[in-house]
């Protein structure tokens, strides 16, 4: 697979988690849809892989791809976090939350003491 469709394919899935499953992405041709779906293992209804010269329409492979468990799975986590998947986002923002109100409450010990400033 050539960098660019691999960088394509990376490019489809990221729009597919971030979606509100609403509308197919346009932008992408039908054969990065289907190398994404060969690559996922993702089936058509009838429980086939989509063929390289498949009739379906990407709508058909769109939806295929938001009914399929793992992706489901990964949608709902992203919505439930509000990480926002195509901003690189790593930790959400509980976590951050949480991680402020520790450091706020970290007590130094006795012994130790202040870096000096230089400057």
């Amino acid at each position: 697979m050539g960098r660019e469709k691999q960088q394509s394919c990376l490019n489809l899935l990221r729009r597919v988690y971030r979606s509100g499953g609403v509308s197919v992405p346009g932008d992408f041709k039908k054969d990065v849809f289907i190398l994404l779906c060969r690559t996922l293992k993702i089936k058509d209804a009838e429980g086939k892989f989509f063929a390289e010269k498949t009739s379906a329409t990407k709508e058909d492979m769109f939806n295929a791809l938001l009914a399929d468990e793992s992706i489901s799975t990964g949608r709902h986590e992203i919505q439930k976090t509000k990480i926002d998947a195509g901003k690189g986002a790593v930790l959400g923002r509980n976590v951050m939350e949480q991680i402020k109100a520790d450091t706020e409450a970290t007590q130094l010990p006795t012994w130790l003491t202040r870096v000096l400033e230089y400057g």
